[in-house]
């Protein structure tokens, strides 16, 4: 048993170094697996022990492998197209349909908030992520000209090739036509 305690501490452990760098360096201190492929050594059994050795390298390599770069929130992308989204003309005139979204608004004028509404800016995340994971994994950066382009290709593009019923273009024609109403009086 001495042996083995004496080939334990002038054990260093590769693993314990990777995973617990800061607290405390390997040498001396095994791990759990290399501890028990020690002790098959101790005991007769050297390929075993080697078996064990060579099943933990893999790991060793995982943890000594860089961290990816932190994956990009979807939400920063619906922060930037809901942006991009109210400095953007107004969809088509007398649409009602989103085809994005696969919703119908109430009356056309509601579109425009729509389009700038997070639902909306969520399903274009979405789209984008889906046709071009590498622009949507840098980010939509700090300008607004990603979260533009964007909206313009998965947004603005599929309502403009959407053709408004001819009753919603009626409404809009009727709702341009009318006098604004007139403010309420305060209370």
């Amino acid at each position: 048993m001495n042996v083995f305690l004496e080939r334990a501490r002038a054990e260093h452990s590769c693993f314990i170094d990777v995973e617990s760098p800061r607290s405390r360096p390997g040498a001396g201190r095994p791990s759990t697996l290399e501890a028990v492929a020690l002790c098959r050594s101790a005991a007769g059994d050297a390929p075993g022990g080697a078996a064990l050795l060579a099943g933990l390298a893999p790991l060793v390599a995982l943890c000594r492998a860089p961290a990816p770069p932190p994956a990009v929130e979807a939400g920063a992308w619906v922060d930037a197209l809901a942006a991009a989204a109210a400095a953007a003309p107004p969809p088509p005139r007398g649409l009602r349909r989103c085809d994005v979204c696969a919703t119908t608004q109430a009356a056309p004028h509601r579109m425009r908030a729509h389009v700038a509404g997070r639902r909306h800016c969520a399903t274009v995340a979405a789209r984008l992520r889906a046709a071009d994971p590498e622009t949507f994994a840098r980010g939509p950066g700090g300008d607004g000209a990603a979260a533009a382009r964007a909206l313009a290709a998965h947004s603005a593009a599929v309502l403009a090739a959407t053709v408004p019923e001819p009753a919603d273009l009626a409404l809009a024609d009727l709702a341009d036509a009318l006098p604004p109403p007139p403010p309420k009086p305060p209370r």
